[in-house]
C-alpha cells in the first residue's frame, strides 16, 4: 500500500513524547468528545514499548505527527497494538498502513513464542468509531470483546467502610509490601480476559514507577493477616481519579470485600483532590464486576470494542 503524498514514516523518540499525546488527545476528543491522556500516561506505557523496534509515527513534510502505532510483545502468544490518525487526516489510508507495518513486525517475531502456541494480534477501539471498525474488519480482524470505561462524581467524602467482621483495611507500604502487592494482582486476575502472568520487575516498572505513584492511595485488605484484596489508585494530572487496577481473591468473593474496596478507595481518592473517579473493566466480565461498580454508583461513559487477528494457529495459552 503506498503512502498519501509528502508523508513518510518514522521511528518516534521521546522529543516526540508530547506531540504524540496530543494527537491522542485530537483523536480521543473527535470520537469521544473528550480528551484525557497525559504526557504521563504515554511515558508510563513506553517503559513497556521498544520505541527503536515496535512504534511508528506518520508524519508530514514539516516532520508533525498525523498517525502514530505501537506494538507491544509477549511470550504468550498475543500481541498488541494500538493505533491513532489526526482527525484531520482520517481516509487517507494511513490507519491501514500502520496497522500493516505492525502486522509485519508481529510476523517478524513469531519465532519467539513456541511453535505449537496460537499466535494472535489485538487491538481495541472505540465502539462509535466506525472507521477503525471498518478497517480492521477489512484487515481480517474479528470482535471478540468489549470494555467500559466507568465514572462516578463524588460531591461530598464518602463514609468509612463497614467491613465484614475478621476483614480490616491496610494502608500500603512502599518499602515492603510491592511483591505482596503483586502475588494479590497475579493470582486475583488469574483468570481474567486477556491476563498474563508478568515478572516482578516489569510490573514493578509500570506501577511503582508510575510518574503519578502516590503509596498513600494503595491499599490493601486482610483477613486476619492474610492479603485478600487490593487496589493499585493513582490521581491523574488532570485531576481525576483513577482506580488502576481492584482484585479480590476467589475464595473471598461474594462477601463485599471487592464493593468495600472500591468505596475505600473513592474516599482516598476524594481526599487526594479527586472529584470524579474512574475505571476500565471488560463489559464481560466473569466475577460480576460491571454489576458491583453499577451497585456502587459508577457508570459506563465509555465503550470499547476489541478485535483480533489469528497469524498463527495452535494451541491458545491459558491467557484469557
Amino acid at each position: 500500500m503506498n503512502l498519501p503524498q509528502n508523508l513518510k514514516v518514522r521511528r518516534p523518540t521521546y522529543a516526540d513524547a508530547q506531540a504524540i499525546t496530543d494527537l491522542m488527545r485530537a483523536h480521543d476528543l473527535a470520537m469521544a468528545g473528550y480528551a484525557d491522556t497525559t504526557l504521563s500516561d504515554v511515558l508510563d506505557q513506553w517503559k513497556e514499548l521498544d520505541l527503536q523496534h515496535n512504534a511508528w509515527a506518520m508524519v508530514d513534510e514539516q516532520d508533525r505527527i498525523i498517525g502514530y502505532e505501537e506494538l507491544y510483545t509477549s511470550t504468550h502468544g498475543r500481541f498488541t497494538i494500538d493505533g491513532f490518525v489526526h482527525p484531520d487526516w482520517i481516509g487517507l489510508g494511513i490507519g491501514t498502513y500502520l496497522v500493516q507495518l505492525a502486522e509485519a513486525r508481529a510476523n517478524e517475531l513469531i519465532g519467539t513464542i513456541s511453535a505449537e502456541y496460537e499466535v494472535f494480534i489485538s487491538t481495541g477501539h472505540y465502539t462509535q468509531d466506525d472507521n477503525a471498525y471498518a478497517m480492521l474488519q477489512d484487515l481480517g480482524y474479528k470482535v471478540t470483546r468489549y470494555f467500559y470505561r466507568m465514572s462516578i462524581d463524588l460531591d461530598t467524602l464518602p463514609p468509612l467502610v463497614d467491613w465484614p467482621e475478621g476483614y480490616r483495611v491496610c494502608a500500603f507500604d512502599p518499602n515492603k509490601d510491592g511483591p505482596m502487592m503483586y502475588e494479590l494482582h497475579m493470582t486475583s486476575f488469574a483468570e481474567h480476559y486477556g491476563f498474563a502472568r508478568r515478572p516482578y520487575e516489569t510490573w514493578a516498572l509500570n506501577h511503582l514507577q508510575s510518574a503519578i505513584f502516590r503509596p498513600d492511595l494503595w491499599l490493601y485488605v486482610a483477613y486476619g493477616d492474610e492479603p485478600v484484596g487490593f487496589a493499585l489508585n493513582y490521581l491523574r494530572e488532570d485531576g481525576i481519579g483513577w482506580i488502576s487496577t481492584l482484585g479480590v481473591l476467589k475464595e473471598h468473593r461474594k462477601r463485599s470485600i471487592g464493593l468495600g474496596i472500591l468505596q475505600h478507595s473513592f474516599r482516598l481518592l476524594y481526599e487526594a483532590g479527586a472529584r470524579r473517579v474512574q475505571l476500565g473493566v471488560d463489559a464481560d466480565n466473569s466475577s460480576g464486576a460491571v454489576r458491583l461498580y453499577e451497585n456502587a454508583g459508577m457508570t459506563a461513559t465509555t465503550r470499547f470494542t476489541i478485535q483480533e487477528k489469528v497469524i498463527r494457529d495452535g494451541i491458545r495459552q491459558s491467557i484469557s
